[in-house]
C-alpha cells in the first residue's frame, strides 16, 4: 500500500474535513505518521484506509503531512490504479474517474 503525502498547509483542509465526516466513529491513536485513525472494530474496511493491525480493528486515512523540507507532495494509492485524475485548476478541484485508464 502506498500513501499520499501533502505539504502541511495543504494537508490541513482535507484532514480537518475528513475528521468532521468521521465524527460518528471512535478516534484511535495515530499510527506512525498517520494521524487520522479510527476504531473500526466489526466494520468493513475502506479503499483509502490503511488498516495496520489485523482485520479492521483500527483504520487510518492513508494521507499524511509531508515534512516541511520536502518541496513536493506525493499522491499515490493502489486504489488509484486505473483511475483518471482530473484537475480543475481554476475551480480548485480534483476529480477521479474510476476505470477510465
Amino acid at each position: 500500500m502506498s500513501f499520499t503525502f501533502l505539504k502541511p498547509q495543504i494537508y490541513t483542509a482535507p484532514s480537518d474535513q475528513f475528521r468532521k465526516q468521521m465524527a460518528r466513529y471512535q478516534v484511535a491513536p495515530p499510527h506512525r505518521v498517520l494521524d487520522t485513525c479510527y476504531n473500526f472494530t466489526g466494520l468493513p474496511g475502506f479503499e483509502m484506509m490503511y488498516i495496520p493491525d489485523g482485520p479492521f480493528s483500527i483504520g487510518c486515512l492513508a494521507f499524511a503531512a509531508m515534512p516541511e523540507e520536502f518541496p513536493f507532495s506525493v499522491i499515490g494509492n493502489m486504489a488509484q490504479q486505473t483511475v483518471e485524475v482530473v484537475y480543475d485548476v481554476r475551480g480548485g478541484k480534483v476529480g477521479f474517474i474510476k476505470g477510465s485508464c
